[in-house]
């Protein structure tokens, strides 16, 4: 009976290297493709856009404009989902607010101040701010999400 050998040290981390590898390429094939990133920012700067022209029933609308395209989107995502589960830890938590924060403050800052003889460019501009700090801000946190289930960074109770 033969008694196996333990591993030399070049070969321990030859074999760890590869399962990195692999986990790595594991995250990167269920990363969320960007055009689902791309349409939920256009629903919602489309919304927003309608929603801050101005009269009441375009508010309504663009709210609905909002509403409905995130069901659907959320739909359509839903199965086509490549990966199940995000990390949810209290460090996922601080630097999500930390990734919300930056794009938006911006966005409230250019929308907070409405100027009524801008219109239609005031809701332009107002639907393309929100566009672009959606976008910026889904794919930084799918860019994350997908950092950290590669590095293994995470315990098996922070997965939801």
């Amino acid at each position: 009976m033969t008694v196996p050998q333990p591993p030399s040290p070049d070969e321990a981390r030859t074999s760890l290297d590869e399962i990195a590898e692999a986990r790595r390429a594991a995250a990167e094939a269920t990363r969320r493709p960007a055009w689902v990133d791309a349409i939920y920012a256009a629903v919602s700067g489309i919304g927003v856009g309608i929603a801050t022209s101005g009269q009441l029933i375009l508010k309504a609308i663009g709210i609905a404009i909002i509403l409905g395209g995130y069901a659907v989107i959320t739909a359509v995502d839903k199965r086509g989902r490549r990966r199940h589960g995000r990390v949810l830890d209290s460090r996922s938590v601080r630097s999500q607010v930390l990734r919300f924060v930056i794009p938006f403050a911006v966005l409230f800052i250019l929308i907070s101040v409405p100027d009524t003889g801008w219109q239609p460019w005031y809701a332009i501009r107002a639907g393309l701010v929100v566009t672009v700090a959606g976008f910026v801000y889904l794919r930084l946190d799918e860019r994350y999400q997908v950092r950290r289930l590669a590095a293994g960074d995470y315990d098996r109770y922070n997965l939801i």
